[in-house]
């Protein structure tokens, strides 16, 4: 709720809108309100922002932690997110970087939680993993999103169902976007 709470408040009062300033925001009013430098809270999140700029073709990027993963072309690449949560041990004392890609061509991008791939279930009982999900994504990306969606539901079901006893152990997100 704080996160929310910040985010609302740096993109509808303050104007602002490049990701990396965002999340330099949210992660100063996470310290100070929990007030990180006065004790041993160590809480953080994770987040990734994008702005899409369609008249100059460029999408701008930063991430805590949450990397991009998008295709143009058909193929797959990926934007590393910066190692620092949004919050936690030394907050302060670090600013998020801001990358670009071009979007001259069409591209399909994609942040996700750590939540689809730490899905514990196959044959196995393993998590389904970071790979794999790329995996998946560089299968079904060239289709409508809402296929994808499906595609993925249908994934994640049959992959968690393959054990008895498996439950949903975190939050899930994936999002897609085509431009």
């Amino acid at each position: 709720m704080l996160g929310d709470s910040l985010l609302r408040s740096v993109i509808d009062y303050k104007e602002e809108h490049r990701p990396d300033l965002i999340l330099n925001f949210v992660r100063d009013g996470v310290s100070k309100t929990l007030r990180q430098g006065e004790n041993d809270g160590k809480d953080g999140m994770e987040m990734g922002g994008v702005a899409y700029h369609p008249d100059k073709k460029i999408l701008e990027y930063a991430g805590s932690r949450m990397n991009l993963v998008y295709f143009q072309n058909g193929e797959m690449h990926e934007l590393k997110a910066d190692k620092n949560f949004i919050g936690g041990f030394d907050a302060e004392a670090f600013e998020f970087s801001l990358q670009t890609i071009s979007t001259q061509e069409k591209t399909t991008f994609y942040l996700f939680s750590d939540g689809f791939q730490d899905q514990f279930g196959g044959e196995q009982n393993r998590k389904i993993g970071s790979k794999r999900l790329k995996e998946l994504l560089a299968e079904i990306h060239q289709k409508s999103m809402y296929e994808q969606k499906v595609l993925l539901e249908i994934f994640l079901y049959k992959w968690m169902n393959q054990q008895a006893d498996n439950q949903q152990m975190d939050d899930i997100l994936v999002m897609g976007i085509k431009v």
